[in-house]
């Protein structure tokens, strides 16, 4: 277990307005001799994707976990040590609404936090001769709006390609555009570690059919129910917007049904950047589902187009039941999924 130093030497950074954009943060460093070991403790409210020289640290998704954020804050720590490069090195952090700054609706009076995205990072690295450096999080990182122009935990997020900003987490980019971050004080929860199992993407589910409901309205159905999202693979001119709506259930004329999801939109959007095959993949949404309705794709999908994607905290199974009763051995794994569904948050599905 790593912990931050008593000492408090970094400063969470904040973008300058709070709305559902999601943020983007860089900063680079340089590393001048062979290092030993490299350790980097982070946390993003709501939530965080962090990047190394234009790669994601780590495999964690939806983190971190809900928590009272005024009376505690879980951080997760990262073994970065292969990931450094000697020389020039570029630190990034996307950053998500998660349940930090969520939609008022779900909660109305009971809604405890709120306000933009913002984050603490450390890195402590230590060198083959003993000596050791710290980078932090500070009033020198830059900042800049991500292509995510909307996200919201149950609502969906949009993404727009032709936004990105290549090579934002890799050495060198120039980011004379971006402002300086903003240094915010903290929601008031004391840090901890993180030591539950983290969110991860378990599971990857190929659809099962793809049928078309109505004129440029397809539904992939994957077969079961899921919690997760789905990675959409697409090709097109730039400005094409694709619309996807999921549910757990149909309509008898094979249109989805929504009404399980209640106040829950459960709706993504990718524009194309028009650029040759395109692959997009929701980083701070969550939806329940078995079924995918997908309007303004270019041409006619096949079931290679959407992958489902399961996520669940990776709890290992503590045990196992088999019966020579079929219906029961199905009801037992339905019970299980549903388990598995719902454990990080009780919803959705």
């Amino acid at each position: 277990v790593y912990a931050f130093a008593d000492r408090r030497v970094s400063e969470e950074v904040q973008n300058v307005t709070p709305e559902p954009r999601s943020p983007l943060f860089r900063h680079e460093f340089r590393v001048e001799k062979p290092v030993r070991r490299a350790r980097l403790f982070v946390v993003g409210l709501g939530f965080y994707e962090l990047r190394l020289n234009g790669e994601k640290v780590g495999q964690h998704v939806l983190a971190p976990a809900k928590t009272i954020f005024r009376k505690r804050i879980l951080y997760d720590t990262y073994d970065v040590t292969s990931e450094l490069s000697s020389g020039e090195n570029a630190l990034g952090i996307i950053l998500g609404n998660g349940w930090f700054n969520g939609q008022k609706k779900y909660w109305g009076w009971q809604m405890q936090w709120h306000g933009s995205p913002r984050a603490i990072m450390q890195l402590d690295i230590e060198y083959t001769d003993g000596s050791k450096s710290r980078v932090v999080t500070d009033g020198s990182w830059k900042s800049s709006w991500s292509p995510v122009t909307f996200n919201c935990l149950f609502d969906g997020e949009h993404y727009d390609a032709r936004l990105e900003q290549e090579g934002w987490d890799t050495p060198g980019f120039d980011d004379r555009s971006w402002s300086p971050a903003n240094v915010v004080p903290s929601p008031g929860g004391k840090l901890a570690s993180a030591l539950h199992e983290p969110g991860l993407v378990t599971q990857i589910i190929e659809p099962l059919a793809v049928y078309e409901a109505r004129p440029d309205t397809f539904v992939f159905d994957l077969g079961q129910n899921i919690a997760g999202w789905i990675r959409l693979k697409v090709e097109g001119p730039a400005g094409t917007k694709v619309v996807m709506r999921f549910a757990e259930q149909v309509h008898p004329d094979g249109m989805i049904d929504p009404s399980s999801s209640r106040a829950a939109l459960q709706t993504d959007h990718y524009i194309l950047k028009g650029s040759g095959t395109e692959i997009f993949e929701p980083r701070f949404t969550y939806h329940g589902f078995q079924y995918i309705e997908v309007t303004g794709y270019p041409g006619t999908p096949g079931p290679e187009a959407i992958e489902g994607r399961f996520v669940q905290n990776a709890v290992a199974p503590a045990g196992s039941f088999s019966c020579s009763n079929d219906l029961i051995n199905r009801i037992h794994l339905c019970t299980v999924q549903s388990q598995r569904s719902n454990v990080q948050m009780g919803v959705p599905t």
